[in-house]
């Protein structure tokens, strides 16, 4: 009823000559929030609540609880233990005789014939050994070879009832044994290498002595090829 009043009165003056100032429309209130409301009512800060009344102020988040650190991660790999070094195989062993002691090395004979010289630098290892065979005892000569990867250890084995010392060293002085310890000593001084048993370069010292080869191989030979 106040509008339809308003604007008779408007066209009265209008027909009188007096100007009319037009009224602003009417704007709508802001929504407020409730939280802004509520804030007002609990006696809130004024900044606040003139904030809230704005819509300014994020509603509150929830807490939430922190995650483990130490969690597993979902694609975690399992760890992968270490390839364990290969273990050396049974050896290549060769029996050859010995044509010369010469200074880088020893030409040897095989099996199949015909000379070859076995460098100093290809020894990796001395074994000596006595065997109580019948009708006579002997003794084993095993030069072990530097193993090449992925290869089996070779040996180059010398036999006491095939060679003679005496001659090869150029010293008939001296007994078989004798000249057999200072063969064995020349090829460790010429190759570097360790002998084994190591006391038996020692003036005197005995030769271990095993029932068979087979006991040979078995007790002295195969720890020793297994050895770093």
């Amino acid at each position: 009823a106040a509008g339809i009043l308003g604007e008779k009165a408007a066209r009265r003056l209008d027909l009188l000559g007096v100007p009319v100032r037009p009224h602003p429309p009417a704007e709508a209130a802001p929504a407020v929030a409730g939280g802004a409301i509520r804030a007002v009512e609990a006696g809130g800060a004024p900044g606040l609540a003139a904030a809230a009344a704005r819509g300014a102020v994020a509603p509150p988040v929830s807490a939430r609880e922190p995650t483990s650190t130490f969690e597993p991660l979902p694609n975690a790999v399992p760890a992968v233990p270490a390839p364990k070094a290969p273990e050396i195989g049974a050896p290549d062993v060769e029996s050859c005789t010995v044509e010369g002691l010469q200074a880088d090395g020893l030409l040897l004979r095989g099996r199949q014939g015909g000379s070859e010289l076995l460098p100093f630098r290809e020894i990796w290892k001395i074994a000596v050994a006595g065997i109580a065979a019948a009708p006579r005892p002997f003794l084993v000569l095993d030069l072990l070879l530097r193993p090449g990867l992925g290869e089996p250890l070779r040996i180059e084995r010398l036999l006491s009832t095939t060679l003679d010392p005496r001659s090869l060293l150029g010293r008939p002085e001296l007994s078989g044994l004798e000249a057999f310890r200072e063969m064995v000593r020349a090829i460790a001084d010429g190759t570097g290498a360790a002998v084994s048993p190591d006391a038996l370069l020692a003036p005197g010292a005995p030769v271990p002595m095993f029932g068979s080869v087979e006991a040979y191989e078995r007790d002295a030979l195969a720890p020793l090829c297994q050895a770093p």
